[in-house]
């Protein structure tokens, strides 16, 4: 079973309290379907109507930031495509009117849900699991370790042996970036003189925790990696993704007040030094025309990312 996940301050986001209840109702059902078909995140439209959706909630919904307007794409070559709807791939493009989109897009859904990649990964190791424990049973080895590693699996997560390598290959197929990562954090405490960290589920999901629900780049955690495993005290306590997502945080308060003044001006991350940047477009003036739509969006966007800067620089102690 996959679970649509809700945290727990949404309630009173700002985005809630926009939607309103009404579409909120909406959003949940969606959320649970697209979780259960394995969409990536994607509703189509045709959805809505077997949901018993009003067009109003929908557009509320988009109009809030909790959805973006998406497109299926026949002809899926374009590293824009997020995921797919049975046969077909989808591309998430906002500001679409909804005449011209074939459905939905759940906002950030790899960063509090499960991928289809991911939960098929999951669903493989729990198989082999199953079968391991039956063949285990039929030789007459039935003792407490064995027991206890078929208990009902928590619903947030699925205990997985070490020796399922076969999954976790499939999970890093299907993502590359957290190899790289993983790659590097293996040279790195090998080059220190410490075998490299065990290879298994709880270290793999460290590193996409961080890229999926801590919304760090590969580039952000790649670098704390090199700097951890530079720095005389921490090197010899980093030998592990988890243990590096454990304290990333503290690193990165060390790393940031640590990095030279010279360097930061060269090579400037405001994301390391003030968090995820969670800014949304606001709502544009209603004598806006068409054409000028994209211009207006650039133009906030710039503004927001030049204003982000320098307050970034300014609690950094960089003058900007």
């Amino acid at each position: 079973m996959s679970w649509f996940k809700v945290d727990d301050k949404f309630a009173f986001h700002p985005k809630a309290i926009a939607a309103g209840n009404a579409a909120l109702g909406l959003w949940v059902r969606a959320g649970s379907w697209a979780m259960g078909n394995l969409t990536d995140g994607f509703m189509p439209k045709s959805m809505l109507g077997a949901l018993g959706a009003q067009k109003r909630d929908a557009l509320k919904l988009i109009e809030s930031g909790l959805w973006i307007t998406a497109k299926i794409v026949e002809s899926p070559h374009t590293t824009h495509t997020r995921g797919t709807h049975g046969a077909h791939e989808f591309e998430v493009i906002s500001g679409l009117e909804w005449g011209d989109c074939d459905g939905v897009f759940f906002k950030d859904w790899p960063d509090w849900n499960d991928t289809k990649a991911h939960v098929y990964a999951e669903r493989k190791a729990n198989r082999e699991r199953v079968a391991r424990h039956r063949e285990k049973q039929g030789n007459g080895v039935t003792n407490a370790l064995v027991t206890r590693s078929v208990r009902t699996p928590n619903p947030t997560h699925i205990e997985v042996s070490k020796d399922t390598s076969s999954a976790i290959e499939d999970l890093l197929a299907s993502r590359p970036e957290i190899r790289k990562l993983l790659d590097l954090l293996d040279e790195r405490v090998q080059a220190n003189g410490f075998k490299p960290p065990t290879r298994n589920l709880k270290n793999t999901d460290a590193a996409r925790f961080l890229l999926d629900r801590d919304g760090y780049t590969v580039e952000q955690v790649a670098w704390l990696i090199n700097w951890a495993t530079d720095n005389e005290f921490w090197r010899a306590n980093i030998r592990s993704m988890s243990k590096l997502r454990e304290k990333f945080e503290q690193l990165k308060a060390q790393a940031t007040r640590d990095q030279p003044r010279r360097e930061a001006k060269d090579a400037f991350d405001p994301d390391a030094i003030l968090g995820r940047d969670l800014w949304q477009l606001p709502t544009p003036p209603e004598d806006l025309r068409d054409e000028d739509y994209l211009g207006w969006a650039q133009e906030q966007r710039a503004a927001h990312l030049a204003e982000r800067e320098s307050e970034a620089r300014k609690r950094f102690g960089v003058a900007s």
